[in-house]
């Protein structure tokens, strides 16, 4: 995670890493997107296989405030984690990164 503010090569202030993050993937499957909620305070990240096998696809959900070798609150895998259930891709939403002074104080 990264301040509101950063810009350019800047330090995250936290981040979600090791054994138990649910985040080291098999080969052949990668991280594929990152998404947040800030009414329920979740920081969502997809995973999927290259092979197009809906049945490795997962969610891993943390607590927005998670770091290091974090706990996920919930881990979503199998064939119904297709994109026609969870839809393609997951991304930071736009009103984030495009946030105005206005809006987003």
């Amino acid at each position: 995670m990264f301040a509101d503010d950063a810009s350019g090569d800047t330090t995250p202030l936290y981040t979600i890493e090791g054994p138990t993050t649910g985040l080291d993937l098999p080969p052949q499957q990668y991280l594929y997107g990152i998404g947040h909620d800030p009414w329920l305070h979740r920081l969502m990240v997809s995973g999927t296989p290259n092979t197009g096998s809906f049945a490795a696809n997962r969610l891993v959900i943390f607590t927005d405030t998670a770091s290091g070798d974090a706990t996920p609150l919930q881990i979503l895998v199998g064939t119904n984690t297709g994109s026609s259930n969870l839809g393609t891709p997951f991304a930071v939403p736009a009103d984030v990164i495009f946030a105005n002074t206005i809006e987003h104080p």
